[in-house]
């Protein structure tokens, strides 16, 4: 899931990727606020990742967006 979240970054989309890979491996389906927190966690790690490889100037811009979302 953490490789398709590099091209996809709405959670909806993560989650269909995360039911997909559960579906594949035959395992029981998780509740909706499970797989939404595992979506929001795994977007925080690709984004924070990303920040870590930016410039300087675009981190700070992209970490305020990051933290204005976190915070909501």
């Amino acid at each position: 899931m953490r490789s398709e979240a590099v091209s996809k970054n709405r959670p909806a989309d993560l989650i269909n990727i995360a039911l997909e890979k559960v579906v594949e491996a035959g395992l029981e389906l998780p509740g909706f606020t499970t797989l939404d927190a595992l979506a929001a966690k795994v977007r925080t790690e690709v984004e924070l990742r990303y920040l870590s490889d930016a410039p300087l100037g675009r981190r700070v811009t992209a970490a305020n967006d990051v933290f204005r979302i976190v915070r909501l």
